[in-house]
C-alpha cells in the first residue's frame, strides 16, 4: 500500500466515536486527520477502512517500533507486528500517553500501567459477542463473532479492575466446543475480549483476538463496521 495524502477529514466521524476522542480535541483539530496501519496481517483493517471510504496511509515497521513514527498519525490501527512485540509495545503505550488513538490486538499486551487487572494467558478459547449497552458497540450485531480464524487456540484477556476502562467485547461459551468452555470467565461472565481505556492524555482499544485476521474473512462481516 503507498502511501497516499489525507483528505476527506469528515468521514472520520465514525472511527472518531471509536475512539472516543473528547470534542475539546476534536474542536481544535485544523488538518486532516491521519490514519496509520500496520503490522504483519493488516488486510482486515485496510478493507474494513476501504469499505467506509476512511484515508488511510501505511505504518512501516520501522515507523511501529519508534514513538515519533506513530506521532505522524492522529490515529494508528496495528495488527500483529512482524518482529520486536515488546518495541512496539512500549512505543505504542508512550504515543497513547503523549495523546495518540491507537487500535492493536494481542501478541502486543498493554502494561499493568496502561490497564490495570488481571491477565487471562493466551490459550484456546470460544468466539465473542459485542458487549450490549455501550454506545460504541450500539447498533451493532448480536449474533457470536467466530474467533477461530484468528487463531482461537491463541486468545487472551485482560480483566480491567479499573471501572473507566469499557468492556466492548466478551468472549461467549454460547455454542463453544467442550474444551473451549469455561477458561474466559470474568464473574460468572464472560471475560472481555475487546476493551478500551483513556491513558495519559489518549485513548487505546486493545483486543485478546486478532481482529485483523477475523475482519479479512467473509464468516465475520460484522467485525468491519466495528473498526470502521
Amino acid at each position: 500500500m503507498l502511501r497516499t495524502p489525507s483528505h476527506r477529514p469528515g468521514s472520520l466521524w465514525p472511527l472518531l466515536l471509536l475512539v472516543a476522542v473528547p470534542l475539546p480535541a476534536m474542536a481544535a483539530q485544523t488538518q486532516a486527520w491521519r490514519i496509520g496501519v500496520g503490522g504483519d496481517l493488516p488486510t482486515g483493517f485496510l478493507g474494513a477502512l476501504s469499505i467506509y471510504g476512511l484515508p488511510h496511509e501505511a505504518i512501516l515497521d520501522s515507523e511501529m517500533t519508534s514513538t515519533d513514527g506513530l506521532s505522524q498519525f492522529q490515529i494508528v490501527i496495528l495488527s500483529r507486528p512482524s518482529y520486536s512485540v515488546p518495541e512496539v509495545t512500549a512505543a505504542v503505550e508512550q504515543y497513547v500517553r503523549s495523546g495518540g488513538c491507537a487500535v492493536y490486538e494481542y501478541p502486543c499486551v498493554p502494561s499493568e500501567a496502561m490497564i490495570p487487572g488481571r491477565r487471562i494467558p493466551p490459550q484456546k478459547g470460544p468466539d465473542m459477542l459485542y458487549e450490549a449497552g455501550n454506545p460504541v458497540t450500539a447498533g451493532l450485531t448480536d449474533a457470536v463473532l467466530p474467533t477461530g480464524r484468528a487463531g482461537g487456540n491463541d486468545l487472551t484477556s485482560i480483566i480491567p479492575t479499573d471501572p473507566q476502562v469499557k468492556v466492548l467485547a466478551r468472549y461467549t461459551d454460547e455454542g463453544a466446543k467442550p474444551e473451549r468452555k469455561g477458561k474466559f470467565l470474568d464473574a460468572g461472565k464472560g471475560a472481555p475480549a475487546i476493551i478500551m481505556a483513556h491513558y495519559g492524555r489518549g485513548t487505546v482499544v486493545w483486543s485478546g483476538v486478532r481482529l485483523s485476521i477475523c475482519a479479512a474473512f467473509d464468516d465475520n462481516r460484522n467485525i468491519a463496521p466495528f473498526i470502521a
